[in-house]
């Protein structure tokens, strides 16, 4: 109890701030602007991606890309809610999946601008939503460092069946992020079994990009090894990490031909693919924050969390 009060002491001024900021985002009006613009910067990330790649249409296959769009994008949406939706269990912020939906598509949008918009905006939804702001911090952390362990062992264990001795610095970097992650959520909850959704959201979503990425890989014309896609698709959570460029565009890019380039493969495959993948992932989401924007509904009043805090 002590640890809250002086939790929310040192909070004081950001809860003041976050609670002008939602009340702002209640407004319908808002509401429709604020996802239209997310629908606008996903469709700039899309040009970006294209104009990095100018060559990139003239290569294409369309039978994976039909696959990365229709299959993989959605997947990869329901995966990034139920993260988020299990981050929330962990604070004991309340938040439906329809919510959860809108606010993993509008910090992924936020992605997009030069900072960490993203996570803020999932810790100023878990604060309102129940969570104390040391708590959604904490549990953010926790969250992205488990899946880029998870993701980093994956690859790691595809090196190794593959004869690289890359899985050396795969596992051994896994495992300190993956240790990292653990540590902090068990600041916040004692509970294993959160340890564990998280671990296993993170896997599938880990195993979901590596698909992604070998389907982009095979509409360029790869015909390597699935485990060579696997390893290069690690280039995802490194481009994820940087937060100083909008969702890791060029960084990731050069981060997977930079991996490509360890296990004997084409740099530029490397770099087009994580281009395609981009832009495949990217798509439906513009879609989807454009149908959100249509239907932006004013939430219910309901008191504050943070009021209680």
């Amino acid at each position: 109890m002590k640890d809250v009060i002086t939790a929310r002491g040192t909070f004081t001024p950001l809860v003041e701030g976050f609670e002008q900021f939602r009340n702002r985002l209640r407004r319908p009006a808002v509401q429709r602007a604020v996802f239209l613009c997310a629908a606008v910067v996903f469709g700039g990330g899309i040009l970006i991606s294209l104009w990095a790649s100018p060559d990139l249409l003239s290569q294409l296959k369309p039978a994976p890309i039909l696959l990365l769009v229709f299959v993989f994008a959605p997947a990869l949406i329901v995966l990034n809610t139920s993260l988020l939706l299990a981050t929330c269990k962990i604070t004991g912020a309340k938040m439906s999946l329809v919510s959860g939906l809108k606010l993993s598509i509008l910090s992924s949008a936020a992605n997009y601008l030069p900072l960490p918009g993203g996570p803020a905006l999932r810790i100023v939804a878990m604060a309102e939503s129940g969570a104390t702001l040391k708590g959604a911090s904490l549990v953010n952390v926790a969250a992205a460092l488990i899946w880029f362990g998870v993701t980093f062992l994956h690859a790691g264990f595809w090196a190794f069946t593959n004869g690289s001795m890359l899985f050396i610095a795969l596992i051994v970097t896994g495992l300190m992020a993956f240790g990292a992650g653990v540590f902090l959520v068990r600041l916040v909850s004692k509970n294993i079994f959160y340890i564990m959704a998280l671990t296993i959201i993170s896997l599938l979503t880990a195993i979901c990009y590596a698909v992604g990425f070998w389907f982009a890989l095979r509409s360029i014309g790869f015909d390597g090894e699935f485990a060579l896609a696997v390893i290069i698709s690690v280039a995802g959570v490194i481009g994820a990490a940087a937060s100083f460029a909008p969702a890791g565009l060029g960084v990731r890019e050069l981060a997977a031909a930079y991996v490509a380039s360890l296990v004997a493969t084409a740099p530029a495959l490397g770099f087009l693919a994580s281009a395609i993948l981009q832009v495949a992932t990217v798509a439906p989401l513009v879609l989807v924050a454009i149908i959100f924007s249509l239907n932006s509904r004013a939430p219910q009043s309901q008191p504050s969390a943070s009021t209680n805090r």
